[in-house]
Order: structure tokens, then sequence, then C-alpha cells
């Protein structure tokens, strides 16, 4: 019995010191990181050369492409929609309807950096700014169009060339607490629909596919504000800040520790 409580004082301990170990190192990475972050700023302009600006944001978009997809959300299923018109005419109640169901839409996936990016630095904390774009962006969708309960069904299909979206991220360099204020939709391409299936009315077709248009356009501003951004701050959370910086070199590193004064790193 003594030598079982005399082990479990010693596994109790060693956990314990284990626990500290691991605090510390943490902290003193994190100390760490923030003199690396902050040595990259120039002069008093406090900014990031622009080739450290652009890695570290195609960074942060890999791990973002890879969360969209193994999030299931390329292509993201969007929320069936049901358009009703009702009108009196006399003694008859004429009525239409138009329902777009199955809807997806394909591309987010397909989000990067757009132009050069900034990189500055306000005491701790470090803002950086950016456009990013799509390649491609298509929107499909199963139609029912009835008149008086009768109408075709078909598939319709919308591409999108292109949809650019500005953000702004700040991230603590203490802290690594990270804040997006801005992700905004700045631009929505040109967009083509087309359909497949029997339509009798070449017009009436036309009117459906700018009504689904319209609906596209709202689905990606939707999308793009808000599942874009939520896995872009989970890609900067979960980005490897060391792996961003090891490509400055070891003795980079090596200056780094013996500055801020990280035992067993210098």
């Amino acid at each position: 019995m003594a030598l079982r409580k005399q082990a479990g004082a010693a596994a109790g301990l060693a956990l314990l010191i284990k626990t500290g170990v691991e605090d510390m190192e943490e902290k003193a990475v994190r100390k760490w990181l923030s003199w690396i972050l902050r040595r990259h700023v120039q002069g008093n302009k406090g900014r990031a050369k622009t080739s450290d600006a652009n890695r570290f944001v195609d960074n942060a978009m890999e791990f973002a492409r890879s969360l969209i997809k193994s999030e299931g959300l390329d292509p993201l299923k969007v929320a069936d929609d049901e358009t009703l018109f009702e009108e009196k005419l006399f003694f008859i109640r004429l009525s239409a309807s138009v329902t777009f169901l199955a809807t997806s839409l394909k591309g987010m996936s397909t989000l990067r950096r757009k132009g050069d990016a900034i990189l500055e630095l306000d005491g701790d904390w470090l803002t950086l700014q950016t456009q990013l774009a799509t390649t491609k962006i298509e929107c499909n969708t199963n139609c029912t169009a009835k008149f008086m309960d009768l109408g075709p069904n078909f598939d319709l299909t919308v591409d999108v060339d292109a949809v650019t979206v500005k953000m702004k991220a700040r991230i603590n360099t203490s802290t690594m607490q990270i804040v997006i204020p801005s992700f905004e939709v700045v631009h929505v391409g040109d967009i083509d629909a087309e359909a497949d299936g029997l339509f009798p009315i070449d017009s009436l077709l036309a009117a459906i596919s700018e009504l689904f248009i319209k609906r596209c356009k709202d689905s990606i501003v939707k999308v793009f504000e808000f599942e874009a951004q939520c896995q872009l701050e989970a890609a900067l959370k979960r980005l490897d800040f060391t792996q961003i910086v090891r490509s400055y070199g070891r003795k980079y590193f090596k200056d780094a520790a013996q500055h801020v004064g990280v035992p067993g790193l210098s």
C-alpha cells in the first residue's frame, strides 16, 4: 500500500512538473513569437516586408481552404426557396410560384490572396489587410415553375467568374488573440445562367433565371461574409506561427531566443 502511495505521489508530481513546464514553454513561445513578429517591422512606418505579409496570408489561406473542404462547405447546401405570386382578376384568383430546391454553391475553396497584403504593427497588435478572390463560383438548383399548379421542372446552373473579398484581421502578438473586424464582399463578377430541361416559354425562363441570379448573389454574399470569415478565423487560430517564420533561418531563432531569454534555445 505504501509503495502504491509513493508511486501515485511520484506520478502526480511528474504530471505537475510536466504541466508547469508546458505552461512555461507556451508563455516563452508566445513571447518569442511576439519578438519575431516585431523584428520584421521596418523603421518608423510599422510595416512588415510585403513578401512576409504575402507569405503569412498564403499560409493562412492554405489552412482555410483545407478547413472549408473538411467541414463540407464546398459544395455548400443552400436553403430551399419559394416565391409566390397571387393576383385577383375579377372573381378569379390567379397564382404562380417559383421554387428552388437542392440548391448548392460550389467554389469557396478556391479563395486565394489577390494582390499584395499589408502587415502593420501598432503596439501589441499586428494588423493584416488584404483582398481575397475566387477563380469560379457555381450555383446549381432544381427549379419548379408553376402557374395555377401547372408547370415544368428543370435544372438551373449559374456560373460566377469571380468573387472578391476585402478583409482586415488583427492579431495580438502577446496573447495571439485574433479578431476580424471587417470581411466584406466588394465584387461579384459576370454571371451566366443555363437551364437543362424542357421549358416552353423563353421569356418566362429568362425571368426565372434573373430571379435565381439574384438569389445566388444574396447567397454568395452571406456565405462569404459568414462561413468564409469563420473558416479563415479558425485557420488563423490554428496557424503554426513557428512554421511561417521558420524559413528565416536557424540563426534568426537563436538571436530571438537570446533576446527574450528563453532557456535551452540559445
